[in-house]
């Protein structure tokens, strides 16, 4: 949602312990093999990052709710003016968060609110990132992809880029897996497999995935072999 979070909101908001927070804030950030210092704000990616963006985002949820109440209504700059009759819903992981509504009128002032909000911690929007879509169209979240089905029901896959994400994490094991013996790159792949399968385990189609992954993943391994051993033949 936003790539550097207002180190002093933090300070002067946050319940932990100045010394500590300030410590995490001066963390800095491995790229590779290449260490790089924090400037100004909490880089998106540092280890420590989701904790102190659920510290900074906590109490969204309650103040779009609060906001959004039933029996409230608001103008298109977002203030009150009036009975409303529907609510919203929020879903919040981190630093993404989707929100549920009616109408694409009533989510554009929800957008309003949201960035209301972010303003006092120093964040913003990332506006390409944001959008407002129909359900049935679809949205991302989490690497997987939501959408309202036909019959109505309600279903979320893996999404592609998380699928091409993870397709490219394996190539780049195997390609570079230097004189590394087989069975411990078996290992180190079965690890990466497992974990990412786990993770998408309850996703709609999750067989057709992994069969793909299981093609993929074996022609990886017959081009590695062939380039490492040759084309001898073995009886």
């Amino acid at each position: 949602m936003f790539d550097l979070i207002d180190p002093n909101w933090l300070l002067e908001n946050t319940p932990v312990e100045k010394k500590v927070l300030k410590s995490w804030l001066k963390s800095g950030l491995f790229a590779g093999n290449e260490f790089s210092s924090t400037a100004s704000g909490t880089p998106q990616g540092g280890v420590i990052f989701p904790t102190l963006a659920n510290l900074t985002l906590n109490g969204l949820e309650a103040f779009l709710k609060k906001r959004f109440a039933k029996g409230r209504r608001f103008n298109e700059q977002g203030k009150r003016s009036g009975s409303h009759t529907t609510k919203i819903n929020v879903v919040r992981y981190a630093d993404d968060f989707i929100v549920s509504g009616r109408s694409a009128r009533q989510l554009e002032r929800v957008r309003i609110a949201i960035k209301e909000f972010l303003k006092p911690r120093g964040l913003e929007l990332h506006e390409d990132k944001t959008r407002i879509s129909p359900v049935r169209t679809g949205f991302p979240f989490l690497g997987w992809k939501f959408w309202k089905a036909s019959n109505g029901a309600f279903l979320g896959q893996i999404s592609r880029s998380s699928l091409k994400n993870h397709q490219e994490k394996i190539k780049h094991t195997i390609k570079h897996s230097g004189n590394m013996p087989t069975p411990a790159l078996i290992c180190k792949l079965n690890e990466q497999i497992t974990g990412w399968t786990n993770y998408h385990r309850c996703s709609d189609g999750l067989w057709k995935v992994w069969s793909k992954i299981n093609l993929d993943v074996h022609e990886l391994l017959w081009k590695w072999a062939r380039k490492r051993h040759g084309k001898r033949s073995h009886t």
